[in-house]
């Protein structure tokens, strides 16, 4: 049997960490997959890793940042395609504010968190909060998706306290500070909402969920981790 060879892009940098850790997603997703290791070779994958943080993060309140990012984004993208590959991640949530935008050959080869999200949440009959940024929050990130309209009365944003919590947590990720108090901070702001389901839709959050896993051996059922999801559905 010939195997596939699949090439993926990713756009990293916004937290570069965190982009790191989805390549770690990504190849321990096929490792862990005898199908996939039977149909295809390891993937090869470009990380394109430009530091953008301080950009990404005014993304919706600078607009010379917007502009900016935007500019780097498509050559970034343009950059990749070069590399012929199949598939591109921007591994960063907020910055799927910017696809609208994006050329539409760009577009079309991007796989889009956000889309995957609201693909999840319409399949599931119940309520989910959202992790994420601020910057995520502010840029209407899921709101500006087709797909929101439909989804939206299944969705909730944390209140301003949370939120804060929230990005303090972030911070730690993006400052390579996770340690055992952080990941039971976690687990205890996670406990406040029994009754909810949780989106994650940060990439420095994907690399707490990833840990938080390994540190309580436990997997938790009531996540819906997109960087997990994409880098298991992401082949053929």
């Amino acid at each position: 049997m010939n195997k596939k060879t699949i090439k993926i892009g990713i756009i990293g940098g916004m937290g570069p960490l965190a982009s790191a850790a989805f390549v770690e997603t990504l190849y321990s997703a096929y490792l862990h997959e005898n199908t996939l290791k039977k149909e295809y070779h390891p993937p090869c994958v470009y990380l394109y890793s430009e530091p953008l943080q301080t950009q990404s993060t005014a993304l919706m309140s600078v607009h010379q940042s917007k502009a900016e990012l935007l500019a780097k984004l498509e050559n970034n993208i343009a950059y990749l395609l070069q590399q012929n590959v199949d598939c591109l991640i921007i591994c960063c949530f907020t910055a799927h504010a910017l696809l609208p935008q994006l050329l539409p050959e760009h577009q079309a080869k991007i796989c889009s968190l956000v889309t995957w999200v609201l693909e999840h949440v319409l399949a599931q009959n119940t309520q989910f909060i959202v992790l994420c940024a601020s910057s995520a929050k502010e840029a209407q990130v899921l709101e500006s998706h087709p797909l929101w309209v439909k989804a939206a009365r299944q969705i909730t944003f944390v209140g301003s306290e949370a939120q804060a919590q929230l990005n303090t947590l972030i911070k730690a990720v993006k400052d390579n500070l996770v340690d055992a108090p952080l990941l039971d901070e976690f687990l205890e702001f996670m406990s406040r909402f029994p009754e909810h389901q949780f989106i994650i839709a940060c990439a420095e959050l994907h690399i707490l969920h990833k840990k938080l896993q390994d540190y309580s051996q436990m997997q938790f059922a009531n996540v819906f981790d997109p960087f997990y999801h994409v880098s298991q559905n992401i082949w053929g």
